[in-house]
């Protein structure tokens, strides 16, 4: 999904100072990839990493493409030929066929990501933002097409007759479904995020604000929210005109509450399009988790009239291990890329119990623990050793000469209130 309204780009580009966009990532997070794309492009990713993308300009107008994970072209897919706004861009769960919006005609069209060309299938007008059902028979549409504030309209797949579902006040906002059905919804005006449930969605009824729970609030301007597909976390682009107030992407937990702030933007750029990739592995997207699920998100200047789509995956802490291979001395384990000024707890056993394909519990963190160990077959140690300001901590032990390939080695990253967030790597001693 991409959501960056053409108001809200006029917004800023009416604001914007000549700052130097940059974005500052949350501990535990880096950036992976950075491609120029053109401004207002939309994107939609399958799960091999590879992307679907929906242009326009002045010379070619409308045109659809397929690209590898580093932006190579693999395919053109056509498209309409005629300049306007692209507001939208989904693959159905089968990514069988792209559905895009438009906003200046309103028409929203498939596209046969074999290609087998396109089509239209609907006219919503000042259509914005979209999001499949969890078994891809319905999708939803963000559009201002009735005579004031927004419709929500629900499309059956392949009848695509329309059927207005919710009307909300303000300008179009973003949606997105979570795997249980229910929908919810980036308001314009108090900037909260509604939501309606799969019930309410299904009776029939149209739906109002007052029909629907605020679950999350206290934003400035939600522009694009996509769910993590593994934990089941609403994140957003939360976007502020104030120069003393960053633009943000935001996690929110399974009750609404802020959960982590992944990146802040400075002020002068607007953050959109934001899509969560899960790859074949069961870690989520959080900070110091292994490397499986991708966040996709635009960095557009409109100073310079630039954007970059940036990738944002999690930076797991690191162990190594240094010392004599036989005999008596010192062994040195180095954590790199854990909590700065924080901590980190030494967690060991025995190789007999080495599980190299890691094992995942929920011990209640709010992440997913990886560890090399049955979790029966850990001991620890009885201080935590203090990470310096680049989240390097260094734990020494003293080996006779008789523990060389006995013991497996990790280490449990800690909050500086010593709670834990994540686990290093494994080593073998």
């Amino acid at each position: 999904m991409r959501h960056t309204p053409f108001v809200a780009a006029l917004i800023g580009l009416a604001l914007t100072p000549s700052l130097t966009a940059q974005n500052l990532v949350g501990d535990g997070f880096e950036i992976t990839g950075n491609l120029p794309v053109p401004v207002f492009s939309q994107f939609a990713y399958r799960a091999d990493g590879s992307y679907f993308q929906y242009s326009s300009d002045f010379a070619t107008g409308q045109h659809f493409e397929l690209h590898a994970p580093d932006g190579t072209l693999l395919a053109d897919l056509g498209g309409p030929g005629v300049d306007t706004f692209p507001s939208f861009a989904i693959l159905d769960p089968t990514e069988t066929f792209a559905l895009v919006g438009e906003s200046g005609t309103g028409d929203i069209m498939t596209v046969d990501l074999a290609g087998g060309g396109f089509s239209v299938v609907a006219n919503l007008a000042f259509n914005y933002a979209a999001a499949f059902t969890p078994d891809g028979s319905q999708v939803y549409v963000s559009a201002a097409s009735g005579a004031a504030g927004n419709d929500i309209t629900r499309l059956d797949v392949g009848a695509w007759l329309p059927v207005t579902t919710a009307t909300v006040s303000g300008f179009s906002g973003p949606v997105a479904i979570d795997a249980a059905g229910d929908l919810y919804y980036g308001t314009t005006g108090a900037a909260e995020v509604l939501r309606w449930t799969k019930r309410q969605l299904d009776s029939g009824m149209l739906l109002g604000e007052t029909d629907a729970t605020v679950f999350a609030s206290g934003f400035s301007g939600i522009l694009a929210m996509d769910f993590d597909p593994l934990s089941g976390h609403l994140f957003l682009t939360d976007n502020n005109f104030n120069p003393s107030i960053d633009d943000k992407v935001v996690e929110l937990d399974g009750q609404g509450a802020v959960a982590d702030i992944v990146v802040e933007g400075e002020f002068g750029v607007t953050l959109g399009g934001l899509d969560l990739v899960a790859g074949g592995g069961r870690a989520t997207f959080h900070a110091y988790q292994p490397t499986n699920v991708a966040l996709h998100y635009d960095n557009t200047d409109f100073n310079s009239f630039t954007t970059g789509r940036l990738t944002i995956e999690p930076k797991r802490a690191t162990m190594t291990i240094a010392g004599p291979p036989s005999g008596p001395g010192a062994m040195t384990l180095t954590i790199t890329d854990a909590k700065p000024n924080s901590a980190v707890l030494i967690l060991w056993g025995s190789q007999f119990d080495y599980v190299p394909v890691e094992l995942q519990f929920d011990i209640g963190w709010g992440a997913p623990f990886h560890s090399a160990l049955p979790l029966g077959s850990i001991r620890r140690g009885q201080f935590n050793t203090p990470t310096d300001s680049q989240g390097t901590a260094v734990f020494q032990y003293w080996d006779a000469g008789l523990l060389h390939g006995t013991l497996v080695f990790q280490a449990l990253v800690l909050e500086p209130t010593t709670a834990p967030i994540g686990s290093s790597t494994a080593v073998l001693n």
